[in-house]
C-alpha cells in the first residue's frame, strides 16, 4: 500500500471477521506513504513492513508473502473490501478446502459512484503456503498458482477504478501504462501485456491505441495457437469486440463475436456486443434475435445456472442491469411495434424498475387490455420513488385514450387507500362532492404533484363545488402553476377562471381573496399575451375589462401586504418582480387621481420595464387611460368652446388630414368669422395640426373605440351645424353617425381628395398615363354609393375628379385645393443658378408619379447637361420644405392628368414645375395656369428649356406665385366654403 488513508479503515474493517473467526496473521507492506496510512494500520497490526518501491508489483507482493507463517496466503489490496466475510469464513472451514490448492473470488469493478456501474471478474486470491508460491510480472501481476482450484461466490468490492475521480484515473493510467511498455520492450509478442495495454488505453479513452494493441494481441493468438487452445484466450476475444464497438468498427466487430462464440457459447458479453453491431449497422432481426440469447444468458445468471466463475482472468461487463434493461427495453419495443403484445410482455421482467419499465408495463397492458395488471404492478413498486413517475407516465398514457378505456383504467387504480386510489375514485364518479371534499380536506395541494391531482378542480367546479376555500390554502406560486394545468385542458374552464377574476367581490383589505383573484390573472393574462402576439386586437378585446379586475386585485393585495404609506421610497430595493409591478401601478393609479399624468405614465412605463411579460397589458392600461383622457378633452372643449362662440355658424371639419388642407381651412375659416373646429382620427399621419385629436389607432379594442367615438360623435352632433368631410370618413368608422346627422338637419358635405375615388376604368378613357392607388373599385363604387345616399354634397377640386363621383352625389361642388403663401413663399436672396441648376423630386409614391420616368429622362440627360438631381425622401414635411426652397426645378407628377398640394407648394415657393396636365383637364383651369405639363413620352424634353434658360425658370416661378396667390389662397378657397355652407345648411 501507498498513501491509502481514504480507503484502509473500510479495507481492514471487512477483514475483522476473518480474523476474529480464523486463526490469522495480518500482513502489511506499505511502498512509502506519508498521509495517516501507516498510522491507521498500526491499529489493526503491529505487522506493518516498510519496502521502497520499485515500480515492480510482483517484487512488492513477494516481499509480503515472505513474512507469512500461515497455512494459506489470502491477497487483499488496500481499495478492496470483503463484501461476505462470513462467506469466507465458511469456505475456511470447508472440509474440500484440504484438496484445494488455490481459491477464487469474484470481484466487482466499481467503476462510479454516481451511477450503479460495475463489471465482475473471476479472480484467484487464496493459495496454499507451500513455500514456493510467488507472482510474476512487474504490472498486472499475475500468480503462479497450483492445482486443484476451489470456486467460490464471495465477492470482493474493489474501488480502485472510479471513473470519478479523473485525477485518480490518470495517475493510474500513466503509472500502468508505463510499466506496461515496459515490459513490452523486453518481451514484444507478450499476449497477456499487450491485452492489458489496450485495456489500459481504452480506460483512458485512446480508443485508437487500444485498437492497435488489442489487434496485435488478437493476431499473435491466431498466429500462434491452434484451434483447440484459442479457447483458453477468449478474454482477448472480449476485449477485442469491446473495444471494436467502441471504435464502431461493427462489421469487424460482428466477426470477432461469432468467432469466439464458436469456442464457448456462454460468453455473455459477445451476446451484447453481436446485438449492439447489429443494431448500429440496421440489422434489426439479426440484433433482436441476439438480443434475446444474451437475455436468456442473464436469465441464466440470475437463477444460477450461468457460472461465471468458468471466465477467469478476464472482466465481465454484461452482467449489469442497466445493459439488461436497456437490452430488454429494445425487445420489448420491436415486439410491441409489431403489435405481438404477449410477445413484449415476456421480455419486461429483464428491466429493473424504472421509469422506462414503467411506460413498457403501461403501454403493453394497455394494447392487451389488460388493467387490472398494471394497477398490480403500481402496487407492487419496490421503489417508492417511482411511484409519482408512474403516475406521471400513466397519465400521458390516458391522455391518448378514448374516455371509455380511461374510465376502465380509472376502476382499476381506484382500489386501495393512497392517494391515486382516492384520486381514481373521483375521476370514476365525476360529481360525487362528497369524495371531492374529502380529497380536498384530507390534503395539502401545495405538496401534491399537480399532475395529475390538479384535475381534482376541474372535476370540483363541473360538480359545482366551490373552490376558493381550496386555492385560498394554496401558495402563489402552487395556485399559478396549478391553473394553467386546468385552463390549458379546457376551454370551458379557462372561461370559468376569466368570470371569476372579473366577477369576484373582494374587500380591499381581503388579503387572500385578492391574492387569489390575481395569480389567476396573473395565469390568464400572460397566457393570452402568449397567444396573442400577433394579434393585440384579440388580447385587448377579450381582456379589457377583465384586466381592471385582476390588476385591482394585485394592487389590492400588495396593499395589504405592504406599508403603502412609504412605498414610493421603498420598491426600488424590492426583489419580488411581480409584487413590485402591482406596487407600480398602485403608484401610478394614486398619481392619477392626483392629477399627476406625467407621474403616472411614467410609473406605468416602468412597470412595463420591470415586468415586459405583461408589457402588452400595461400598454393596454395606457392606451384606454390616453384614450379615456383624450375624449373627455374632446368632449369638454367642443362643450366649452361651440358655447362660447354663440350664435355663429359652427363647423367641423374631420376626420383624416390630407396635405394639412383640413387644417388651413379650418384656420381660413376662423379668420373669416366662422367658428370651425378640426377633428382626426389618425393623429400621428404626417404630424399636422388639428384641434381634437383622437387616435383610433392607438386603442386597439374595438369595443372600447367604437363606444367613445359614439360619445364624441353625439356631443359634436349636439353643439356644431356643419358637418365638413374629408376623404370619405365620417364621424365613426361605420358611418352610423350619417343617419343621425340626416335626422339632426344638420349641414354635411364630403370632400373628395383622389386616391379615395380615382378608379383606373374610367381614367384610362381619357388619360393612358394614369396609375391607382386601390384596385378594388367594386369597394370604391359601394362606398360612393353609400355616401350619396346619405350625403347631398360633395367637393372636389377638379374636374379629374369630377369624372369618378359624377352620379353618386345629387350636387358636385368645385372648390380648388387651398395653401397658405405666407407659409410658403420665395427664399429670401434665392436667384436661380446659371450654371448647374438643381432638379428635385419626392417619390412619395413612386408608381402614382411616374418616378422610373423622371429617373430614366435624368439619366440621359445628364450626358448632356450639368445639373444636379435630388431626390427628397424619409423627410419630415419641414425639411422637405427647405429643399424645396433651394431648387431651381420642382419635378412632380407624369401620370395623373392633374396638379396637386405640392405643385401648388412649389409655385406659391416661386419653383417652376413639371407635372402632367392632361388636355381634357386643361380646359377647366384658368387660362393662365403656369405649368410646364409632361407626361413619360415628353418629361425629357420638357426639362431642356429650363435646364437652359434660367431666366425661364424665374419668369414661370413668378407666374407660379401669382398664380396660387389668386386662385388657392386659403382666405380665398374658405370664403368659396362659407357660401357653400350656407347654402347647403338646412
Amino acid at each position: 500500500m501507498k498513501n491509502e488513508e481514504s480507503n484502509l479503515e473500510r479495507c481492514l474493517d471487512s477483514l475483522l471477521p476473518i480474523m476474529e473467526q480464523v486463526s490469522s496473521e495480518l500482513i502489511i507492506v506499505d511502498t512509502g506513504s506519508n498521509d495517516r496510512t501507516v498510522e491507521i494500520a498500526r491499529r489493526y497490526t503491529e505487522k506493518v513492513y516498510f519496502h521502497e518501491w520499485n515500480n515492480h508489483f510482483s517484487d512488492m507482493r513477494n516481499m509480503s508473502i515472505s513474512y507469512a507463517q500461515g497455512e494459506w496466503i489470502f491477497i487483499f489490496d488496500a481499495d478492496e473490501e470483503l463484501d461476505d466475510p462470513e462467506g469466507l469464513v465458511k469456505v475456511l472451514k470447508f472440509e474440500k478446502l484440504n484438496k484445494a490448492n488455490t481459491i477464487r473470488l469474484q470481484v466487482k469493478n466499481i467503476l462510479s459512484y454516481k451511477t450503479p456501474r460495475d463489471i465482475y471478474h473471476i479472480s484467484e486470491r487464496l493459495f496454499r503456503n507451500d513455500g514456493s508460491f510467488r507472482y510474476e510480472g512487474s504490472v498486472h501481476n499475475q500468480p503462479r498458482y497450483k492445482h486443484p482450484l476451489l470456486n467460490t461466490d464471495v465477492l470482493i468490492n474493489h474501488y480502485g477504478y472510479n471513473n470519478d475521480d479523473a485525477e485518480l484515473m490518470e495517475k493510474k493510467f500513466k503509472r500502468t501504462s508505463a510499466l506496461l511498455l515496459q515490459e513490452l520492450e523486453k518481451d514484444p509478442e507478450n499476449i497477456y501485456y499487450l491485452w492489458q495495454l489496450a485495456r489500459s488505453y481504452l480506460m483512458h479513452k485512446d480508443t485508437a491505441d487500444s485498437l492497435r494493441y488489442v489487434e496485435q494481441a488478437y493476431n499473435l493468438v491466431k498466429k500462434n495457437e491452434g484451434p483447440a487452445s484459442r479457447a483458453t484466450y477468449y478474454y482477448v476475444y472480449g476485449e477485442y469486440c469491446r473495444i471494436l464497438s467502441y471504435n464502431e468498427n461493427y462489421e469487424k466487430c460482428i466477426e470477432i463475436c461469432k468467432e469466439i462464440l464458436e469456442l464457448s457459447p456462454q460468453y455473455i458479453d459477445m451476446h451484447y456486443y453481436l446485438a449492439l453491431s447489429s443494431q448500429e449497422l440496421g440489422k434489426q432481426e439479426d440484433a433482436i434475435e441476439s438480443y434475446k440469447n444474451y437475455l436468456q444468458l442473464y436469465d441464466d445468471y440470475l437463477e444460477n445456472r450461468l457460472d461465471l466463475k468458468q471466465f477467469t482472468g478476464i472482466e465481465i461487463h454484461a452482467v449489469d442491469s442497466r445493459i439488461a434493461t436497456a437490452t430488454s427495453s429494445q425487445v420489448v419495443e420491436y415486439y410491441f411495434n409489431k403489435e405481438e403484445f404477449e410477445e413484449a410482455l415476456k421480455y419486461i421482467r429483464y428491466m429493473d424498475e424504472r421509469r422506462e419499465t414503467c411506460l413498457a408495463v403501461m403501454r403493453t397492458l394497455i394494447k392487451l387490455e389488460r388493467y387490472e395488471p398494471i394497477a398490480h404492478y403500481y402496487r407492487n413498486l419496490k421503489n417508492k420513488e417511482l411511484i409519482p413517475v408512474f403516475i406521471e407516465c400513466l397519465e400521458y398514457e390516458l391522455s391518448l385514450l378514448e374516455q371509455s378505456q380511461v374510465e376502465e383504467i380509472s376502476k382499476a387504480f381506484s382500489k386501495g387507500d393512497d392517494k391515486y386510489a382516492e384520486f381514481n375514485a373521483i375521476r370514476v364518479s365525476a360529481t360525487d362532492k362528497a369524495l371531492i371534499k374529502k380529497f380536498i380536506d384530507g390534503n395539502d395541494f401545495n405538496n401534491l404533484p399537480l399532475n395529475p391531482y390538479s384535475q381534482v378542480i376541474d372535476y370540483a367546479i363541473n360538480a359545482e363545488f366551490p373552490v376558493r376555500a381550496l386555492l385560498q390554502k394554496m401558495t402563489d406560486g402552487k395556485i399559478k402553476q396549478c391553473i394553467k394545468l386546468v385552463i390549458d385542458r379546457s376551454k370551458d374552464l379557462r372561461g370559468f377562471f376569466e368570470e371569476f377574476v372579473q366577477n369576484t367581490n373582494a374587500r380591499e383589505n381581503d388579503h387572500h381573496t385578492n391574492r387569489v383573484i390575481a395569480s389567476i390573472g396573473n395565469v390568464l393574462f400572460l397566457t393570452a399575451v402568449e397567444e396573442t402576439k400577433q394579434n393585440k386586437t384579440e388580447l385587448s378585446n377579450r381582456y379589457l375589462a377583465l384586466s381592471e379586475s385582476y390588476l385591482q386585485a394585485g394592487m389590492n393585495f400588495v396593499a395589504s401586504l405592504y406599508q403603502m404609506q412609504g412605498i414610493r421610497m421603498m420598491y426600488k430595493t424590492m426583489d419580488h418582480v411581480e409584487h413590485k409591478f402591482y406596487i407600480l401601478l398602485f403608484l401610478a393609479k394614486d398619481a392619477l387621481s392626483k392629477g399627476y399624468q406625467k407621474n403616472a405614465f411614467d410609473y406605468y412605463k416602468e412597470a412595463a420595464e420591470i415586468y415586459p411579460y405583461l408589457a402588452d397589458l400595461v400598454k393596454l392600461v395606457i392606451t384606454n387611460l390616453q384614450s379615456d383622457s383624450s375624449k373627455q378633452s374632446i368632449l369638454l372643449s367642443i362643450e366649452q368652446q361651440t358655447t362660447k362662440a354663440g350664435d355663429n355658424l359652427k363647423v367641423l371639419q374631420g376626420t383624416i388630414e390630407i396635405a394639412n388642407q383640413m387644417s388651413l381651412l379650418t384656420r381660413g375659416l376662423n379668420q373669416t368669422g366662422v367658428f370651425a373646429k378640426s377633428l382626426t382620427y389618425q393623429p400621428n399621419y404626417l404630424k399636422y395640426y388639428a384641434d381634437y385629436e383622437f387616435d383610433i389607432q392607438a386603442n386597439p379594442n374595438s369595443e372600447r373605440m367604437m363606444k367613445d367615438l359614439n360619445e364624441i360623435s353625439l356631443k359634436a352632433i349636439e353643439h356644431f351645424d356643419v358637418f365638413h368631410f374629408h376623404f370619405g370618413t365620417s364621424l365613426r368608422v361605420d358611418h352610423s353617425d350619417l343617419p343621425l346627422l340626416k335626422e339632426a338637419k344638420k349641414a354635411v358635405l364630403m370632400h373628395y381628395w383622389g386616391s379615395d375615388v380615382r378608379m383606373l376604368s374610367i381614367a384610362r378613357k381619357w388619360n393612358p398615363f394614369v396609375q391607382v392607388k386601390f384596385a378594388d373599385e367594386d369597394q370604391i363604387k359601394r362606398k360612393l354609393e353609400h355616401m350619396g345616399s346619405m350625403i347631398d354634397h360633395c367637393v372636389v377640386a377638379d374636374h379629374e375628379l369630377y369624372q369618378y363621383v359624377k352620379g353618386y352625389h345629387k350636387n358636385i361642388h368645385f372648390i380648388k385645393q387651398t395653401i397658405d403663401t405666407d407659409l410658403y413663399r420665395p427664399l429670401e436672396g434665392f436667384k436661380f443658378r446659371k450654371k448647374k441648376p438643381v432638379v428635385v423630386h419626392a417619390p412619395t409614391s413612386p408608381e402614382i408619379k411616374g418616378t422610373k420616368y423622371i429617373l430614366q429622362a435624368v439619366e440621359q440627360l445628364k450626358e448632356t447637361y450639368d445639373f444636379e438631381f435630388m431626390l427628397i425622401q424619409n423627410k419630415s414635411h419641414e425639411e422637405a420644405r427647405q429643399l424645396y426652397q433651394q431648387a431651381d426645378i420642382v419635378l412632380d407628377e407624369l401620370l395623373c392628368g392633374s396638379y396637386g398640394i405640392l405643385a401648388l407648394e412649389s409655385m406659391a415657393m416661386g419653383k417652376p414645375l413639371i407635372t402632367y396636365i392632361n388636355e381634357h383637364v386643361r380646359e377647366t383651369y384658368p387660362k393662365e395656369l403656369p405649368i410646364v405639363s409632361a407626361n413619360p413620352d415628353t418629361v425629357k424634353e420638357a426639362l431642356i428649356p429650363l435646364l437652359k434658360d434660367w431666366e425661364l425658370r424665374e419668369e414661370l416661378g413668378k407666374k407660379g406665385r401669382r398664380y396660387v396667390q389668386e386662385h388657392h389662397e386659403v382666405t380665398i378657397i374658405a370664403k368659396q366654403f362659407i357660401d357653400l355652407y350656407k347654402t347647403i345648411k338646412p
